[in-house]
């Protein structure tokens, strides 16, 4: 590639996000989809939160959060080793919990009093007795993954007693897929990491669902300008507590794909409107089913969007 065409890079991919964000900002997610995807209805209206917590600036780069309780939710951000406590009805961050060295950290699972939390090279950390005053139990679980897979998305999949591990990376050697990205797990039983993908995201599929709409040729101008394999790179993942249906986001171009349990079949995705989601990144879910979505501040304040189900 010539020095002139690096040059025309930065300014392309610019222009393919602008122009991705001004089909959101006119309400593009309302479009009609090929008959084999029309049997699944999104339970949200991802343009209307039904409430919005900004947040402090400590939580400005906010890169996952898991839920505590009804009220209190776990974050962190990916530069400090800490777990923020936010509580939703007291709208502030009330407690404060250091568990290491500082590193990039971007996903966060509670599992009952126990948060897990993940690096960007596929390792995981395990707070025992998180929430207590008294010296945490910390354990480091070495991943097979690699600074390659770019791991960026952590979550509690309760029906096989697993986490999942989203990479946003295309990941290295036998592993390295074009076009494709990967999620792996996490037993949560016998402690170890899975050497094959159990569910993954392909363009190939991201294409065949816009088959046909204004959304598909926006999303191929910003891979051919961003000179990526794909559009979609996972930021965020959450399992529905009532479907079991695999939620998962992603970043940069804002968009939000959701995945069949059983199949692994790609049955929604959407993009989100730049206004709410600067940089979504961490995704959750209340007991309920009403869904969290927290974005990045890129330039402004952190924010938490809570969308109750329709």
């Amino acid at each position: 590639m010539t020095i002139n065409n690096l040059n025309k890079r930065p300014l392309l991919v610019l222009i393919a996000l602008v122009l991705l964000a001004g089909w959101c900002c006119r309400g593009g997610n309302k479009t009609t989809h090929t008959p084999n995807q029309k049997s699944f209805s999104l339970p949200y209206q991802l343009q209307e939160p039904s409430q919005t917590f900004k947040l402090p600036n400590k939580l400005v780069e906010i890169s996952g959060l898991s839920v505590i309780n009804e009220t209190k939710l776990a974050c962190i951000q990916d530069e400090k080793a800490n777990i923020y406590v936010y509580d939703l009805a007291a709208k502030k961050v009330v407690q404060k919990i250091d568990f290491g060295k500082n590193n990039d950290y971007e996903g966060i699972a509670v599992v009952d009093s126990t948060a897990y939390i993940l690096r960007y090279d596929g390792n995981i950390y395990e707070i025992q007795h998180f929430l207590k005053d008294s010296l945490k139990t910390q354990v480091k679980h070495k991943s097979w993954l690699s600074k390659e897979f770019d791991t960026e998305g952590l979550c509690l999949d309760p029906t096989k007693n697993r986490l999942l591990i989203a990479c946003k990376g295309k990941g290295k050697n036998k592993h390295k897929k074009r076009g494709k990205r990967d999620i792996f797990a996490f037993d949560l039983k016998k402690k170890t990491f899975t050497t094959g993908a159990v569910y993954s995201i392909s363009w190939e599929a991201v294409q065949a669902y816009f088959e046909g709409q204004e959304e598909l040729t926006l999303l191929e101008q910003y891979r051919l300008s961003s000179g990526r394999d794909t559009p979609f790179n996972p930021s965020g993942i959450a399992v529905h507590p009532i479907t079991n249906e695999v939620y998962v986001l992603s970043g940069f171009t804002r968009m939000l794909a959701v995945l069949s349990p059983m199949s692994g079949k790609l049955l929604h995705v959407e993009l989100l409107a730049p206004r709410l989601f600067p940089q979504p990144e961490g995704l959750s879910f209340f007991p309920n089913g009403n869904l969290l979505i927290s974005s990045e501040g890129n330039g402004s304040k952190g924010v938490i969007h809570l969308f109750s189900t329709k």
